[in-house]
């Protein structure tokens, strides 16, 4: 004998029907909200001491990030276990991470650099290669265009304008 066929009609009804009306919330609601991008940075603007990292070159990279999971790990770098790590990095996690490079001289005139992104950036790091003690790391926020200057025994980051020309139509 049938399950179905041993319940009365109306009872079949009602638990069919509530069992629609579940199936129709659940395809209605869609699953898991899509991510949204948490990085959209368009500018970097550059000024570099004279006295930069104590007189000498200094590697710094924008690390983008665009598996969430990753920013804990990547946070926990000092840029000195950055840079040692970096290719090692890259390798485990391809497409995950992306680094834009820059090699400084103290007193050097850096050009506007544009950044362009793959979508759905989940974190940015800032790190450079400073050989004075510290993490010389600085995580990014919502920021879109940023002055970074590199000083004698660190770096600092601060938000600028973006000016009209610099702001893309995708925003």
């Amino acid at each position: 004998m049938n399950l179905f066929q041993s319940l009365p009609k109306k009872t079949l009804f009602l638990r069919l029907s509530a069992l629609s009306l579940c199936l129709g919330l659940l395809v209605a609601c869609g699953g898991a909200p899509k991510p949204k991008p948490e990085v959209f940075l368009k500018v970097v603007n550059i000024k570099v001491d004279t006295n930069a990292n104590q007189n000498s070159a200094v590697a710094m990279d924008l690390v983008i990030i665009y598996n969430k999971d990753l920013i804990g790990h990547i946070l926990a770098l000092s840029a000195s276990k950055y840079f040692k790590q970096k290719e090692q990095l890259m390798r485990d996690y391809p497409g995950e991470l992306h680094a834009q490079e820059w090699e400084i001289i103290p007193g050097q005139l850096v050009p506007r650099t544009l950044i362009h992104m793959k979508p759905l950036p989940m974190g940015a790091i800032f790190f450079a290669n400073y050989g004075t003690p510290g993490d010389h790391r600085i995580r990014l926020g919502k920021e879109k265009s940023v002055l970074i200057t590199l000083a004698r025994d660190n770096f600092s980051l601060e938000e600028v304008a973006l000016h009209p020309s610099q702001n893309g139509s995708d925003d």
